[in-house]
């Protein structure tokens, strides 16, 4: 199952970056941006139920919040 939401997460956001880790200040705001989209996705009843969320940089995102329609 790993290997398959890999093989989703590749496909929708891009590889992971791993050469371009952001430095720690940049985590941060990135970690709270990602937490907003969680907590109004979270009190949005009529909103789609999450999935994940991330901040390893991926494609032009340096986090993404998924969802499962």
């Amino acid at each position: 199952m790993k290997h398959l939401e890999h093989a989703r997460d590749k496909v929708l956001m891009g590889p992971a970056k791993k050469s371009k880790i952001p430095d720690h200040e940049t985590n941060n705001i990135t970690a709270y941006h990602e937490a907003g989209h969680t907590i109004v996705r979270y009190f949005n009843h009529d909103a789609d139920p999450l999935h994940k969320v991330t901040i390893v940089p991926r494609g032009q995102a340096l986090g993404f919040t998924a969802h499962i329609p």
